[in-house]
């Protein structure tokens, strides 16, 4: 582990008079205390503008010998800190303090935050809440306790954006921030009237800084200024709680939001996502139900006296869909550190909430700032009786095809390797029944209410695509989905008005996409893609052209993003799509007649012979083939083919006899 600590010691254009009064500062506060630190195992970086007074530099050298200096060009308005830094300083895992040069570490400083630093497990900010406001004219000195202050400390594996990279009082927002040596004051706030924002914070503790100072500095009372006898009054700091360190995941908080439309299995998922949570007090479950007053499955009443419980109630007959539902669960988001969204008939793994958390923090020390785990999840039947088995195959979002109006479709295959996949794989796609995130994401990238069933979840895809988050997929189960539902009343059943609701969400989703050349006539507003990434960089990403509604090789064989990219030109990268083609096989009904098919391969063979797709018929289609009498039987298949098809097979098997006779045909 590397550790830095970054000042900006002379930047912008200050005049001579200013850089008199900072220089002695620094010599007085800010040097001594770093010098002064029980673990020097660190080093110092001092940035100054390259037009700075050759005397200033001279003296701030013989202030802090040891100090490595880097020169800023002057037109520079904002230091870029990773371009800057001495490459040999960078490594794996990296430290960044920063200070500014008139405040002061206390000597342990160092010592505890590197501490702190080697128990985490993952990229985070280190902060330490305590310390003390000091005017630097008279010494007077107040105890003062502040959150994610400006002596903040980033903790980085495998990434260098350093401690700079956002506001210290924004740095929640980026990364998790963990508290460290909570009852010991480690650092001093300097204030002296040239200050361009601090001010000295004062308190009921007021404290001696001659008595304070040898933890800081060298021991050396200011005899040259005016101390005041002020009593020491302790009574605070003696109330903080002992240092501690703690889980990072135990103290974030979720928010849960769940879209139910009538359904029997709203509190069983309820019940069994508190249940397995390895914390459920950090729950905050946001539900938007649409009920039916005959219905007496999700009475909710006993969770509306839950404080962590925020219920929004709709009688069935106002409900406008799906996504309506999402989006009005989003509007009762309060600042939670996270969010899941999920169906409301699903089934947790134990310790969901801690594994999904630590997922996050894993991919951020990665260098994702925004990682979103996603995907369809292994199924479950509550007729059944429940065998939820953690270690079956975990599932990513594959590629289908284009529907005719312009969505993609998508279906789930078991991840490639999973067994020996430790961390969550990149996703093309994102799933509605199961997300996992950031909760600012609630804010970021809402549910388009006008969104009916198609078009949602591809939208949904590349809006935080282009928002800045990057799509994962867990490598383990830790939630199940009932798919069927087959006695379930859906919102369609009930709303006469829902095929007008899924023309405009069809019209909105083709317009979203440019795709086709529609007229675009809709407002997309907050609705619409992000400023972070374009659509082009999702489809480099992603490997579809929604304008062409095409694939590229990749894709189609389910490979993970990003796509590989090496064209020289954009008609060349275009040139590496495929447009789907709808071949039929008929065949003659004689040629299969057995009763008790299970399955039939159905598959297309270049003129070398290489399988270029293969889709075969389960049992519900073959059902719905033969159903056609004697004659001719057609199946149809949808094929993005990168070779040309040169002949069909069809082998079908039966559950009495095995493989039958294998049929051929050229194309």
């Amino acid at each position: 582990m590397k550790h830095l600590i970054l000042t900006r010691l002379a930047l912008g254009t200050p005049k001579e008079d200013w850089l008199r009064h900072r220089i002695k500062l620094f010599e007085e506060f800010c040097a001594p205390s770093i010098a002064n630190q029980t673990c020097q195992d660190f080093t110092w970086i001092l940035a100054v503008r390259d037009n700075t007074p050759e005397w200033f530099i001279q003296r701030a050298r013989k202030i802090s010998p040891s100090a490595r200096f880097i020169f800023i060009e002057s037109k520079s308005l904002k230091i870029k800190w990773p371009d800057n830094l001495p490459r040999e300083l960078i490594e794996p895992v990296l430290l960044t303090t920063r200070i500014d040069s008139d405040d002061a570490f206390h000597k342990d400083f160092v010592k505890e935050v590197q501490s702190a630093a080697k128990q985490q497990k993952y990229s985070c900010a280190l902060d330490a809440p305590l310390g003390y406001s000091l005017d630097q004219n008279t010494l007077d000195c107040f105890l003062y306790k502040s959150h994610r202050n400006h002596f903040i400390t980033l903790l980085e594996y495998g990434t260098c954006r350093t401690v700079f990279c956002t506001m210290h009082a924004l740095m929640d927002r980026e990364f998790p921030v963990v508290q460290f040596c909570r009852d010991k004051p480690l650092w001093t706030e300097g204030t002296n009237g040239k200050n361009i924002s601090n001010r000295l914070r004062r308190s009921d503790d007021v404290i001696q800084w001659n008595e304070v100072r040898q933890n800081f500095l060298d021991g050396k009372v200011l005899s040259d200024r005016k101390v005041e006898n002020i009593p020491i009054q302790n009574s605070k700091l003696q109330n903080i709680q002992k240092s501690e360190y703690f889980n990072i995941s135990a103290m974030r908080t979720i928010f849960v939001q769940i879209a139910s439309y009538r359904d029997c299995e709203l509190i069983p998922t309820i019940d069994d996502m508190l249940k397995k949570a390895k914390n459920p007090e950090r729950l905050r479950v946001g539900i938007c139900r649409q009920y039916h007053p005959a219905d007496k499955f999700d009475d909710m009443e006993p969770y509306k006296k839950d404080r962590r419980f925020r219920i929004i109630d709709v009688i069935y007959s106002k409900s406008k869909g799906a996504c309506w539902a999402r989006n009005m669960s989003q509007q009762i988001y309060m600042g939670e550190d996270y969010t899941l969204q999920i169906d409301s008939h699903m089934r947790f793994a134990k310790d969901w909430d801690e594994t999904l958390i630590n997922m996050i923090l894993f991919l951020q020390s990665r260098g994702y700032p925004k990682p979103l785990l996603t995907g369809y999840m292994a199924a479950y039947d509550p007729n059944k009786p429940l065998k939820l088995k953690p270690d079956e195959p975990p599932l990513q979002m594959v590629f289908d095809c284009f529907n005719p109006e312009g969505a993609i479709v998508f279906k789930s295959e078991t991840i490639p390797g999973w067994k020996h996949i430790k961390h969550p794989v990149a996703a093309r796609f994102y799933s509605g029944g199961f997300c996992f995130t950031l909760g600012r994401y609630c804010k970021e990238v809402q549910h388009d209410p006008d969104f009916y069933f198609i078009g949602e979840e591809i939208s949904i895809t590349v809006r935080a695509y282009t928002h800045g988050y990057d799509l994962f997929h867990p490598n383990k189960n830790l939630l199940w989905h009932h798919y069927t539902r087959k006695k379930s009343v859906r919102q369609w059943d009930d709303d006469n008005n829902w095929t007008k609701r899924d023309k405009i969400s069809v019209k909105k989703n083709r317009q979203l996409f440019g795709m086709d050349k529609d007229k675009v006539n809709f407002d997309f507003s907050k609705y619409g893609f992000g400023q972070v990434r374009t659509l082009r960089d999702y489809e480099k990403y992603a490997g579809v052209l929604f304008s062409k509604r095409a694939v590229q090789k990749h894709t189609i064989e389910g490979k993970f993003p990003p796509n590989p990219f090496s064209y020289t030109s954009d008609q060349q990268w275009l040139n590496s799509f495929f447009v789907s083609n709808r071949y039929c096989i008929q065949i003659d009904s004689k040629k299969l007649r057995e009763l008790d098919y299970d399955f039939w391969v159905v598959a297309f063979h270049s003129e070398d012979d290489e399988t270029i797709f293969r889709q075969d018929a389960d049992k519900a289609e073959i059902a719905m083939i033969t159903s056609a009498g004697d004659g001719l039987y057609e199946i149809w298949r949808e094929l993005y083919p990168f070779k040309k098809p040169k002949y069909w097979v069809l082998w079908p098997h039966s559950k009495s006899k095995g493989w039958c006779r294998r049929l051929t045909s050229k194309m």
